[in-house]
């Protein structure tokens, strides 16, 4: 089974284009913000999101004003979880079919019809004939009772000696379907104030890199759900990953996440536009047709260092070099990267990081100077900052 790209397709007679989810969150509404835009009656700035999470998509309306929303001629008021061939209607006249992006080969033979039974008439009560003998039964003796639980009682021991070693261990804490929702919203919160805050980092700007950690921390630690047991070591992973990206960079370590370890790479927890071989075969492609365009190629700078490893995972994001390029091949490759579900961060004419870039060389510490002018790419085409190309 292989997959392509989640989609909106429209029901007749609503008009226009199929629509691919890329962003997670998918919005729909009347704001020029919106992925799905709509201009007609009863239809809210922001009317409902589709939102990606490791179970799905789910489709959540906006509880102000409340959005009439209704899934396969079902009225909804809260989040739903979508299924292939899903029929949303937005509004009257905004009809769209969902589809998950999963692709099942031709060639996998379809499932058996589901065995028929002819169904059994009800036997009344006259007329029933009796289909075994009737057995004589004789009340036990005390004497036989007793052996009987006891011997049961012990049996019951024994099992439960035997397959103790063998219990599966108690389920991990979880999250509600709601909460969880709530959680993927957080941790889009949080992760722009740390992108954010590693780009302040590299231009030496300290003390500001250090309000946004404090604020990508703070959007877990004051929210509802920040006393979970299944929330806590997400908050240590996160305070992990920003001490990391200190280490990264040979810069001394704020004491608040000098000593946190995870067990788990938080980035590797968070739902991406693609996974790390469709990223991979994205790049590939893009290779190529760089190379076909452009009789050359272009050179990856940056693959899985710390930083990547603490924001995007093992295999999650490159930084490509841009000094060599000019204008038109920046273009060509920010255009065709983008069109795969690559998400493409521009630092190629940054004037911020270059005057860093050029500090930090005449400081005699060029490892300060990060990977230069470069574009970013990574899986992640539903994160946000300010050089996140829209």
């Amino acid at each position: 089974m292989t997959e392509s790209v989640p989609r909106l397709t429209p029901v007749p007679p609503t008009r226009g284009a199929e629509l691919s989810i890329l962003t997670s969150p998918f919005r729909i509404g009347r704001s020029a913000a919106s992925e799905l835009r709509l201009h007609l009656p009863g239809v809210n700035d922001v009317h409902a999101t589709i939102i990606e999470r490791q179970d799905g998509f789910w489709l959540v309306p906006a509880p102000q004003p409340a959005a009439q929303l209704v899934v396969n001629g079902t009225a909804v008021a809260g989040p739903v979880r979508l299924r292939r061939g899903d029929v949303i209607q937005i509004v009257p006249g905004a009809v769209y079919r969902f589809h998950d992006g999963v692709v099942i080969p031709k060639e996998q033979p379809a499932p058996p019809p589901p065995p028929t039974y002819a169904a059994v008439p009800p036997v009344s009560g006259r007329g029933r004939r009796r289909l075994l003998p009737r057995l004589a039964f004789r009340k036990p003796s005390r004497a036989t009772v007793v052996i009987v639980v006891v011997t049961l009682v012990a049996l019951s021991a024994v099992t439960v000696l035997v397959l103790r070693p063998f219990r599966s261990p108690a389920p991990p804490e979880t999250l509600s379907d709601s909460d969880a929702l709530h959680f993927d919203t957080l941790m889009e919160r949080a992760y722009a104030e740390v992108e954010r805050g590693t780009t302040l980092l590299d231009a030496g700007s300290a003390q500001l890199a250090l309000q946004h950690y404090a604020r990508a921390v703070n959007v877990l630690e004051t929210s509802r759900l920040r006393d979970n047991p299944w929330i806590r070591p997400r908050i240590t992973a996160l305070e992990a990953a920003i001490g990391n990206i200190y280490r990264s960079k040979r810069l001394e370590i704020p004491d608040r996440y000098r000593e946190r370890t995870a067990d788990f790479n938080l980035a590797a927890l968070l739902r991406a536009g693609l996974n790390v071989d469709q990223f991979a075969r994205g790049l590939g492609l893009l290779e190529s047709r760089f190379a076909e365009r452009f009789g050359k190629s272009f050179v990856v700078t940056g693959r899985d260092h710390a930083e990547h490893l603490s924001l995007y995972g093992n295999g999650g994001a490159v930084d490509v070099r841009v000094r060599d390029l000019s204008r038109a091949e920046i273009g060509f490759l920010i255009e065709n990267a983008r069109a795969m579900g690559i998400r493409v961060k521009d630092f190629s004419s940054d004037s911020v990081l270059a005057d860093q870039i050029r500090r930090a060389h005449a400081a005699g510490v060029p490892d300060r100077a990060g990977t230069g002018l470069h574009l970013h790419l990574d899986r992640f085409a539903s994160r946000r900052d300010r050089y996140t190309v829209d």
